[in-house]
Protein backbone atom coordinates (compact mmCIF):
# COMPACT_ATOMS: atom_id res chain seq x y z
CA UNK A 1 0.00 0.00 0.00
CA UNK A 2 1.63 3.17 -1.10
CA UNK A 3 1.72 6.07 2.08
CA UNK A 4 1.31 9.58 1.50
CA UNK A 5 3.48 12.24 3.24
CA UNK A 6 2.78 15.53 3.56
CA UNK A 7 4.34 19.11 6.07
CA UNK A 8 1.36 17.87 8.52
CA UNK A 9 1.93 15.64 12.03
CA UNK A 10 2.24 12.04 10.67
CA UNK A 11 2.15 9.44 12.31
CA UNK A 12 3.10 5.46 11.13
CA UNK A 13 2.69 2.44 13.34
CA UNK A 14 3.83 -1.10 12.44
CA UNK A 15 4.39 -3.78 14.68
CA UNK A 16 6.66 -2.19 17.30
CA UNK A 17 7.84 0.01 15.53
CA UNK A 18 6.61 3.90 16.06
CA UNK A 19 7.90 6.93 13.98
CA UNK A 20 6.51 9.72 14.72
CA UNK A 21 7.31 13.62 13.19
CA UNK A 22 6.01 16.63 14.48
CA UNK A 23 7.43 20.33 14.72
CA UNK A 24 10.92 19.34 13.37
CA UNK A 25 11.43 16.58 15.94
CA UNK A 26 11.50 13.02 14.20
CA UNK A 27 11.37 10.42 16.55
CA UNK A 28 12.02 6.58 15.51
CA UNK A 29 11.13 3.70 17.94
CA UNK A 30 11.14 0.07 18.40
CA UNK A 31 10.43 -2.40 20.89
CA UNK A 32 11.50 -5.98 21.45
CA UNK A 33 9.01 -9.07 21.32
CA UNK A 34 8.63 -8.51 25.58
CA UNK A 35 8.47 -4.42 25.06
CA UNK A 36 11.94 -3.90 26.08
CA UNK A 37 14.40 -2.00 23.48
CA UNK A 38 14.48 -3.31 19.59
CA UNK A 39 17.00 -2.53 16.87
CA UNK A 40 16.97 0.36 15.12
CA UNK A 41 19.18 -0.54 12.03
CA UNK A 42 20.27 2.03 9.35
CA UNK A 43 22.46 0.96 6.57
CA UNK A 44 23.78 3.31 3.61
CA UNK A 45 26.93 4.01 2.06
CA UNK A 46 27.08 7.07 3.88
CA UNK A 47 25.06 7.59 7.16
CA UNK A 48 24.98 11.48 8.58
CA UNK A 49 23.61 12.99 11.58
CA UNK A 50 23.99 16.83 11.81
CA UNK A 51 22.29 19.16 14.53
CA UNK A 52 23.28 22.28 15.84
CA UNK A 53 25.99 21.24 18.56
CA UNK A 54 27.73 18.38 16.61
CA UNK A 55 27.49 16.11 13.88
CA UNK A 56 28.26 12.40 13.44
CA UNK A 57 29.41 10.74 9.82
CA UNK A 58 30.03 6.84 8.61
CA UNK A 59 31.23 6.69 5.48
CA UNK A 60 33.46 4.56 3.16
CA UNK A 61 35.97 6.81 1.02
CA UNK A 62 36.94 6.72 -2.11
CA UNK A 63 39.74 3.98 -1.04
CA UNK A 64 37.07 1.64 0.32
CA UNK A 65 38.28 1.98 3.94
CA UNK A 66 35.64 3.03 6.71
CA UNK A 67 35.80 6.42 7.95
CA UNK A 68 33.53 7.32 11.73
CA UNK A 69 33.83 11.16 12.01
CA UNK A 70 32.33 12.99 15.30
CA UNK A 71 32.58 16.90 15.49
CA UNK A 72 31.35 19.33 18.11
CA UNK A 73 30.71 22.61 17.45
CA UNK A 74 31.79 25.60 19.35
CA UNK A 75 35.66 26.87 20.72
CA UNK A 76 34.82 25.01 24.08
CA UNK A 77 33.21 21.90 22.66
CA UNK A 78 33.64 18.33 23.88
CA UNK A 79 33.24 14.54 22.68
CA UNK A 80 32.39 12.32 25.47
CA UNK A 81 32.55 8.82 25.37
CA UNK A 82 31.42 6.56 28.17
CA UNK A 83 30.53 2.91 29.32
CA UNK A 84 27.80 2.94 31.94
CA UNK A 85 28.55 1.09 35.26
CA UNK A 86 27.76 2.09 38.88
CA UNK A 87 31.06 1.78 40.15
CA UNK A 88 33.63 2.15 37.33
CA UNK A 89 34.15 4.30 34.93
CA UNK A 90 36.05 4.52 31.36
CA UNK A 91 35.48 7.85 29.71
CA UNK A 92 37.44 9.26 26.82
CA UNK A 93 37.12 13.33 26.52
CA UNK A 94 38.28 15.07 23.65
CA UNK A 95 38.39 19.11 23.71
CA UNK A 96 40.15 22.07 22.44
CA UNK A 97 43.17 21.66 24.37
CA UNK A 98 43.47 18.19 24.53
CA UNK A 99 42.37 14.81 25.58
CA UNK A 100 41.23 13.01 28.50
CA UNK A 101 41.19 9.41 29.63
CA UNK A 102 39.81 7.84 32.34
CA UNK A 103 39.02 4.47 33.58
CA UNK A 104 38.54 2.84 37.41
CA UNK A 105 36.44 4.23 40.18
CA UNK A 106 33.97 6.83 39.45
CA UNK A 107 34.92 9.38 42.00
CA UNK A 108 38.37 9.12 41.72
CA UNK A 109 39.62 7.41 38.33
CA UNK A 110 43.13 6.90 36.65
CA UNK A 111 43.56 9.07 33.86
CA UNK A 112 45.75 10.35 31.61
CA UNK A 113 45.44 14.30 30.52
CA UNK A 114 47.17 15.23 27.23
CA UNK A 115 47.01 18.61 26.65
CA UNK A 116 48.41 21.44 24.51
CA UNK A 117 50.92 22.63 27.40
CA UNK A 118 51.05 19.27 29.84
CA UNK A 119 50.53 15.76 30.33
CA UNK A 120 49.49 14.39 33.24
CA UNK A 121 49.12 10.59 34.51
CA UNK A 122 47.74 9.69 37.60
CA UNK A 123 46.26 6.13 38.92
CA UNK A 124 43.16 7.37 40.85
CA UNK A 125 42.46 7.05 44.26
CA UNK A 126 45.07 9.34 45.96
CA UNK A 127 48.04 7.20 44.04
CA UNK A 128 50.80 8.29 42.87
CA UNK A 129 50.91 10.74 39.50
CA UNK A 130 53.60 11.90 37.11
CA UNK A 131 53.19 15.71 35.36
CA UNK A 132 55.15 16.89 32.70
CA UNK A 133 54.76 20.62 31.39
CA UNK A 134 57.26 22.77 30.11
CA UNK A 135 61.08 21.95 31.10
CA UNK A 136 59.63 19.67 34.47
CA UNK A 137 58.87 17.15 35.72
CA UNK A 138 57.28 16.29 39.23
CA UNK A 139 56.18 12.44 40.53
CA UNK A 140 54.08 13.36 43.32
CA UNK A 141 53.01 10.16 45.82
CA UNK A 142 51.05 11.65 48.57
CA UNK A 143 52.04 14.36 49.97
CA UNK A 144 55.76 14.06 48.73
CA UNK A 145 56.74 15.45 45.84
CA UNK A 146 60.01 15.03 43.45
CA UNK A 147 60.65 17.71 40.69
CA UNK A 148 63.18 17.52 37.98
CA UNK A 149 63.64 20.82 36.26
CA UNK A 150 66.04 23.18 34.78
CA UNK A 151 66.92 24.03 38.84
CA UNK A 152 68.18 20.73 39.47
CA UNK A 153 66.27 18.16 41.53
CA UNK A 154 63.89 19.28 44.45
CA UNK A 155 62.17 17.01 47.14
CA UNK A 156 59.16 18.33 49.32
CA UNK A 157 55.59 18.82 49.69
CA UNK A 158 53.40 21.26 48.47
CA UNK A 159 54.50 23.91 50.92
CA UNK A 160 58.14 23.98 50.20
CA UNK A 161 60.67 22.21 48.12
CA UNK A 162 64.66 21.22 49.60
CA UNK A 163 67.03 21.03 46.66
CA UNK A 164 68.83 17.64 46.24
CA UNK A 165 71.29 18.40 42.95
CA UNK A 166 71.56 21.77 41.58
CA UNK A 167 71.17 22.00 38.25
CA UNK A 168 75.30 23.12 37.79
CA UNK A 169 76.44 20.94 40.66
CA UNK A 170 80.30 22.44 41.60
CA UNK A 171 83.14 20.25 41.29
CA UNK A 172 85.32 19.63 43.90
CA UNK A 173 88.80 20.89 43.74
Amino acid sequence: MPMEFSRTVEEIIATRVFITASDGFLDLSALGSAGEGGIVNVGAKNIRLASDSGFLNVSTGGDGDGEVSIRSTGEQGTILLTTPGTSKTARLRMRPDGVEIALGDRRSPGRLLMLDDRMELSLGGGGPSLVLEGDTLMLCSGKTRLIVGPDGIQAGTASGTTPLAPANPVKPS
